[in-house]
């Protein structure tokens, strides 16, 4: 008997949407959608809550490469929310220099990416520099 009740359990938590099982082990997911790149990190003690990075203005003579955009100086700035349990997603954009459009589209591709991919977080927030 409790044999089904754990398998109808875990059944029916498949089917909710957003409902996601607590990460045990950090995430790193980079990849690029469209031929942008992007960057997640799921901590351990994910809290369910998602923070969107928007970098700032990078010169246009700055060489967007993936030495340049995955390194531990950029995870490192992303530790005060990690640290706290939220996942962070980050986009590089298609281009450098003004890139505002860029930025909100990739930006917006980038969460719903997260979305289908990770589930619907709690909330999600907008942040970055520039």
């Amino acid at each position: 008997m409790k044999s089904v009740i754990v398998i109808a359990s875990l059944l029916l938590a498949s089917l909710l949407p957003g409902l996601q099982v607590q990460s045990q082990t950090p995430v790193i997911d980079t990849g690029r959608i469209d031929g942008v790149m992007y960057r997640i990190i799921i901590p351990e003690n994910w809290n369910h809550n998602l923070v969107m990075y928007a970098h700032g203005y990078m010169s246009p003579d700055v060489q967007n490469t993936p030495q340049f955009f995955h390194n531990p100086r950029s995870d490192q700035g992303m530790q005060p929310f990690l640290e706290r349990g939220f996942a962070v997603a980050r986009s590089a954009y298609r281009k450098t220099g003004w890139a505002l459009v860029e930025a909100v589209d990739d930006t917006e591709a980038l969460r719903i990416y997260f979305f289908d991919t990770y589930g619907k977080p709690d909330t999600c927030f907008i942040t970055g520099h520039s």
